[in-house]
């Protein structure tokens, strides 16, 4: 079985990125991730 995992990080900002990942199985997406991540400064 043969699977294809791809996998980005944008910056989109100084303390802000975009993950994405998705893996791929016979041409069709078969897991699908975003995730969005921030840094947050302790007060």
């Amino acid at each position: 079985m043969y699977r294809k995992q791809v996998e980005s990080i944008i910056r989109i900002g100084p303390s802000d990125r975009y993950r994405h990942l998705h893996v791929k199985e016979r041409g069709k997406i078969v897991f699908f991730r975003v995730q969005y991540e921030t840094k947050i400064d302790n007060m």
